[in-house]
């Protein structure tokens, strides 16, 4: 079954906090698959996740989506958080930044790819559409901002027990 039809776009606006600059590195390409450590600048993120209900985030892989205020990008496909992941060379992914002053404003659109879209074990539920939505910010200190309520220490957003529902994706 292809579920190329299922998009999802987001937008973020991002205000400095204090008189910095923001924290940006030119030398990232326009290629999202090869941009590793864009996120030690600022970027906001989404994390994308395709699961039968809200327990079963642990056998369901996430796409990671970030964007700089450069308009540089970067994407990858989460299987295992920090152990497997990979990049999704037919991604089709669009994005824009537009940055007047203080005030950055980032568009982010993707074609849900079917690796998280096609999922074998739930060959006749609902599938639900769940999703992280974060910011890093500037250089020292790192200022870290969620949509979603994080748990107090180390910031680690991929949690995806976290992430909320965003809304049902398809009935098969």
């Amino acid at each position: 079954q292809n579920h190329s039809s299922k998009y999802a776009q987001f937008e973020f606006m991002v205000t400095k906090r204090n008189q910095s600059e923001w924290e940006t590195n030119d030398r990232f390409s326009e290629n999202p698959f090869k941009n590793h450590g864009l996120w030690n600048h600022d970027v906001v993120e989404v994390f994308l996740q395709c699961r039968a209900d809200e327990k079963d985030h642990y056998s369901s892989p996430y796409l990671e989506l970030q964007v700089s205020p450069l308009n540089q990008s970067f994407a990858l496909l989460i299987k295992k958080p920090r152990e497997h992941f990979l990049p999704l060379e037919n991604l089709n992914f669009q994005h824009r930044s537009v940055v007047e002053g203080k005030t950055w404003k980032a568009t982010l659109w993707v074609e849900l790819p079917d690796e998280l879209l096609e999922k074998e074990f739930l060959p006749s539920k609902e599938l639900h559409l769940f999703g992280g939505f974060f910011s890093c910010l500037g250089r020292s200190p790192r200022e870290f901002y969620s949509l979603e309520e994080l748990p107090e220490g180390e910031v680690d957003f991929h949690r995806p027990e976290l992430f909320l529902p965003l809304g049902q994706i398809w009935e098969s």
